[in-house]
């Protein structure tokens, strides 16, 4: 009985872990259409949302998915005209692929 109960939590576990990385990837893709269709404002509260658990899930030092969707927060900004955020993103961009 003792064994089926741990069994049974960690498929539990397994699919609530997967339901969150489904989430964080539409998340990221909503973010994208927005940027894509020009509803800058949209796509950074977006991106905002997603981030947290993409930079969780891939690290802050991925130069590939992490650092592109940074990338793409960045310009979202600074098509909204907060010019001070994206220049922030876009600093420790340069300095994340430096220290690669």
């Amino acid at each position: 009985m003792k064994k089926n109960l741990i069994l049974l939590s960690v498929l539990i576990f397994m699919v609530l872990m997967t339901v969150t990385n489904i989430v964080t990837a539409q998340d990221a893709n909503k973010a994208m259409q927005y940027f894509n269709s020009e509803q800058y404002e949209q796509a950074v509260l977006e991106f905002e949302g997603a981030m947290p658990a993409i930079e969780k899930e891939y690290g802050k030092k991925d130069t590939s998915y992490y650092s592109k969707l940074l990338l793409y927060k960045a310009l979202s900004f600074e098509c909204y005209n907060n010019y001070k955020k994206a220049e922030q993103y876009i600093i420790w961009l340069v300095i994340q692929f430096i220290k690669v």
